[in-house]
């Protein structure tokens, strides 16, 4: 058992090609199983191991929609805290294969590249073992001041955190993986390196700067208006965590004297590559279903007259709204039934809506074919050079639907299609999903209100 801890979980443990193409197999199967049984606990489907093999992981996210119309948040959660134990054993063993073929560390680091991964770990599985005299040594620990180290860690992480985001975001029009996960997880590699460049100071001291740059980096896109709050509150876990881990990865890097050198760098300078990856072949981002439902203590027909317009809604009490997200206002409608338009109007703009089903008072079922920002972003600065708030969300379309139900009462279902341009998918649309229910609430607990209070007396 200590051996296959060693194996897993250590830094220094070398991996054969026997042992790394045998736990590459073994812990397939087994995440394979692992998220069938959460996705399966969770109402959907059993995902095809083509399906789940593929390099694109919004293609397995997407699946997750497919077979469960409204995926529950636990889901995702679960899928993602699950997950990490996996990409540190394959980061780990990939970074010590590479060394044990005798390849540059960073190499092995590429297992975090969409695509390019996939022959990363066919390479690593055949190059065969470059035998070493003896086991390199390992540098001894120094105590002594870290704020000379921590300055230049975090000078050059802000320099990496505003680079990256200039190109990716300005230059090539990504908010993908390459930012939100290559940029934090090399940002950790490199405080790990440049706070142990003069003497090994432990994994500590690794941890300790890595946060310091992050919340750095963070103040520095904020204070160049490059960002703006709620970006980086809902970015943050993921920033934290994944700069956590190549702080790790890092400080296992910097045990041995004088190896790896130059891997920080290779690291730095790949990063724009992978940014400019998917620009080379851009796809659209696939399509989430957001449905949120409420009893209406009002026969449909009362309720369908203030579905397709209604009355300007109080000011907006939750945090979300008060925050900048966008919050629906009011709804108005030109005309009748197919071909009509209706505008609801939110407090950062209309969303025009030709109507393409018209079936009173049971279905209501239109095209969205303008937006508005989805939100107004935080900053210190009264405008923030975000285009995510212009373009990254874009509903597609919408419905209600009204069922009755018993004793005079309606069943009002409000469901939303929308793209999100960002990724990973299943990152950003835990948030997405909770906003757009939260727009259905209050759209949908307004038309209940309204209804009731029209309700005929019996």
């Amino acid at each position: 058992m200590d051996r296959l801890q060693a194996l897993w979980f250590g830094s220094r443990t070398p991996v054969s090609r026997k042992a790394y193409i045998g736990t590459g197999l073994s812990l397939m199967v087994v995440r394979y199983l692992l998220d069938n049984v959460l996705i399966l606990l969770a109402g959907g489907q059993w995902v095809d191991p083509l399906y789940y093999l593929s390099p694109a992981l919004e293609i397995r996210f997407d699946l997750i929609h497919i077979s469960q119309e409204v995926p529950e948040a636990w889901l995702l959660l679960a899928l993602g805290l699950t997950a990490l134990p996996f990409i540190w054993i394959g980061v780990s063993m990939s970074v010590r294969r590479a060394r044990d073929a005798g390849w540059p560390g960073w190499v092995g680091l590429l297992f975090f590249a969409p695509f390019v991964n996939f022959l990363v770990i066919i390479l690593l599985s055949f190059a065969p073992t470059v035998e070493r005299e003896e086991a390199p040594p390992v540098r001894a620990k120094i105590d002594g001041p870290m704020l000379v180290p921590l300055l230049s860690a975090a000078l050059a992480t802000v320099g990496i955190a505003v680079v990256l985001t200039l190109l990716s975001v300005h230059v090539l029009g990504q908010y993908g993986s390459a930012l939100f996960v290559g940029t934090p997880f090399v940002m950790g590699v490199a405080a790990s390196r440049i706070v142990n460049a003069h003497g090994y100071r432990g994994l500590r001291a690794s941890m300790i700067a890595s946060t310091v740059c992050v919340l750095v980096a963070g103040g520095a896109l904020t204070l160049f208006a490059l960002e703006g709050l709620i970006c980086l509150t809902m970015a943050s876990p993921l920033a934290f965590g994944l700069t956590l881990l190549g702080a790790v990865v890092g400080d296992s890097m910097a045990q041995t004297p004088g190896a790896q050198a130059g891997s920080t760098r290779n690291l730095v300078v790949a990063l724009p590559l992978l940014a400019a990856i998917p620009a080379l072949a851009p796809e659209a981002p696939p399509v989430h279903p957001v449905t949120t439902s409420v009893e209406i203590n009002a026969p449909p027909e009362v309720v369908w007259e203030n579905v397709i317009r209604f009355e300007p809604l109080p000011e907006p009490e939750h945090w979300l709204f008060k925050a900048g997200i966008a919050a629906p206002l009011r709804a108005r409608i030109d005309g009748e039934g197919v071909g009509a338009v209706r505008h609801c109007e939110f407090s950062t703009g209309a969303f025009v809506e030709p109507i393409t089903v018209w079936d009173p008072p049971h279905h209501l079922a239109f095209d969205v074919t303008s937006h508005p920002p989805s939100m107004r972003e935080l900053g210190i600065w009264p405008v923030v050079h975000a285009p995510h708030v212009e373009s990254a969300m874009a509903s597609q379309r919408g419905e209600f639907r009204l069922t009755e139900l018993p004793g005079g009462r309606t069943l009002l279902q409000g469901t939303t299609w929308y793209r999100l341009d960002m990724t990973p998918q299943a990152y950003w649309t835990l948030y997405a999903d909770a906003v757009v229910h939260q727009i259905h609430h209050r759209v949908l607990n307004h038309i209940a209100n309204l209804s009731e209070r029209a309700r005929p007396t019996p």
